[in-house]
């Protein structure tokens, strides 16, 4: 019988096959990670921002997957500071809120720039600070 020469030994074909599930495992754990760290970030934006005299309403979007809970809100039009009023806020994912502000009125002009800092944490008790711009429609 003849001895076939030239394959390759059997141990290279374990360790061949170990190191690649190893990497196939290693991949997929990071994609769960990166996945499930993504989808628990919230994702809020101003939909409108209208002023009627000195008091200015800000409309803000929950897009995320996660629930949020707004604590503290920061208002600046035109760099003048706006009081945030009704600050505490829950805001459940895909939902909208009204934050209602007493500003300036000589800062409260159509089409005025401003931005607002909200602050708070997801239902997973992680913190966030999100600061978002705006311009002021005033009807």
């Amino acid at each position: 019988m003849a001895r076939r020469s030239g394959g390759v030994p059997g141990i290279v074909t374990v360790i061949i096959t170990i190191a690649s599930i190893a990497a196939a495992a290693l991949v997929a754990y990071f994609m769960y990670t990166t996945t499930r760290s993504a989808t628990s970030q919230p994702i809020i934006e101003v939909t409108s921002a209208y002023a009627s005299g000195s008091n200015l309403a800000l409309t803000v979007r929950n897009l995320g997957a996660v629930d949020v809970t707004i604590t503290d809100t920061s208002i600046t039009v035109k760099g003048v500071s706006c009081m945030a009023q009704n600050v505490n806020k829950q805001l459940a994912k895909g939902s909208s809120t009204v934050i209602s502000a007493t500003c300036d009125s000589s800062a409260l002009s159509d089409g005025d720039s401003g931005y607002v800092t909200l602050s708070g944490t997801t239902q997973s008790g992680m913190s966030f600070s999100v600061t978002l711009g705006f311009r002021v429609i005033v009807p």
